[in-house]
């Protein structure tokens, strides 16, 4: 039975070329590594570039290296230094990290390099090597970690379209790359923002004419409460304080069972992501156990607090969980003398963050226990300014949710393309010039 690439390749375009890798190479060269001990090889002139740093390129060139050898390295270690525009895939351990090299460098052994001829654009050759992955592990061999021999390298067969064509599909997926990557900045440079905004918004707050208090123009409008200077009116509390005093603070179902058709739905911590509640999979108990703890069943409006293993995530309980339950490795906050929305987000700052981390305890499971959570220290402006505060976070969360549906969108769109493209089921139209 074929495979996925053999697949790929009978469903390409008639008139695109079928060729071995070495056949559209002009070299193709095997990474190596200069002997650590020899103090002679390293601190040159020469950069030298690792499989983990195509882990963590967030970009499509290798620019610097973390590493640099010297001749003597380069020599002694078997390793080539390759021109720009060369092809970096790791085929060792971790098989399919693709990079193009910005300035000639050398690789470490888990590397081939690509040189391509005159008949492929290496940015052509960039994207078409992220839809190899699947064919690189499958020749691929080894107990300890897989590897892919330079003669099965080699011999990996692609579809390739004209130079023209190559250069067009390239521009469109270059594109798409940008997108990507400035909606990646844009949600990261959100994210800094939101933490300055936390610190000004939760420790000044806004004054009559709507601006953040200033502590050295106007000293008055503040005061000294412990360790902390706020604004006067402002209180510093417990969590616990503002908890609804009929439903207290409780962790849920040490043993909800493994599904219970027509059950009742159980919260687990890998249900709470981002701020929200993922019902796709919710576990379902039978009634009988969630009676045993109807103490803890959840009503829409509620705060979550994951109490074991990733201790810290929130999420508010929506209309359509109303009346649900949750396990013992989450704790329900019903809020009760606060805007549930204000506790939230505070409980994302430093000061909240700093409390929960000291006494989170333990080894291979690490917990808080619901007396430590019940004593997170609060700030409490007035409700009205709670409420203030708590609608521009909100805004501003809103608009990293924004970016985020934007960006998954993108990376959906980029898929998409790339599918298409690369394997000629939507060809691209090339002007007559390029041709």
């Amino acid at each position: 039975m074929s495979n996925a690439h053999d697949r790929y390749l009978a469903a390409s375009p008639e008139d695109w070329q079928r060729k071995q890798l070495r056949e559209i190479c002009t070299k193709i060269v095997s990474g190596g590594t200069p002997s650590r001990s020899n103090s002679e090889y390293w601190g040159g002139s020469v950069p030298w570039v690792t499989p983990g740093e195509l882990t963590h390129l967030r970009t499509k060139y290798v620019s610097s290296t973390d590493k640099r050898i010297t001749e003597l390295g380069l020599t002694n270690s078997g390793a080539t230094l390759v021109p720009c525009e060369s092809l970096l895939v790791t085929t060792r351990a971790t098989l399919g990290s693709v990079a193009l090299a910005a300035i000639p460098l050398a690789t470490n052994q888990g590397f081939k390099t690509a040189v391509f001829g005159p008949d492929v654009d290496p940015s052509f050759g960039y994207h078409l090597f992220h839809r190899l992955k699947p064919e690189l592990t499958r020749r691929a061999s080894g107990t300890t970690f897989l590897e892919i021999s330079g003669s099965q390298f080699e011999q990996v067969v692609v579809a390739v379209p004209a130079l023209p064509e190559q250069r067009r599909i390239a521009a469109i997926l270059d594109a798409a790359d940008d997108a990507i990557r400035s909606t990646e900045r844009l949600i990261a440079k959100l994210e800094e923002v939101k933490f300055g905004l936390l610190h000004d918004l939760m420790t000044r707050g806004f004054d009559e004419s709507g601006a953040l208090r200033d502590e050295v123009r106007h000293p008055g409008m503040f005061q000294r409460l412990g360790d902390l200077t706020l604004p006067v009116g402002w209180a510093v509390c417990e969590l616990n304080s503002v908890v609804d005093r009929q439903r207290a603070v409780v962790y849920g179902i040490l043993m909800p069972g493994y599904g219970f058709a027509g059950g009742v739905p159980v919260v687990k911590v890998k249900d709470i992501k981002d701020g929200r509640i993922n019902e796709e999979d919710l576990l379902l108990t039978d009634p009988r156990i969630d009676d045993e703890y109807r103490r803890s069943r959840i009503r829409e409006g509620d705060l979550l607090f994951s109490i074991r293993g990733t201790v810290g995530r929130t999420a508010f309980v929506p209309q359509t969980l109303d009346g649900a339950n949750i396990t013992q490795d989450t704790a329900r906050i019903a809020i009760a003398g606060a805007n549930p929305r204000f506790v939230a987000h505070y409980l994302r700052t430093p000061r909240a963050v700093s409390f929960v981390e000291l006494h989170t305890l333990g080894q291979a499971v690490r917990g808080i226990n619901l007396r430590d959570v019940r004593r997170i220290p609060l700030i409490l402006p007035p409700r009205s300014e709670q409420d203030a505060l708590a609608g521009v976070l909100d805004a501003h969360d809103a608009t990293v949710e924004a970016g985020q549906q934007r960006y998954a969108k993108l990376r959906l769109l980029k898929a998409g393309l790339m599918d298409d493209l690369l394997t000629g089921r939507v060809r691209v139209i090339v002007d007559e010039d390029a041709a």
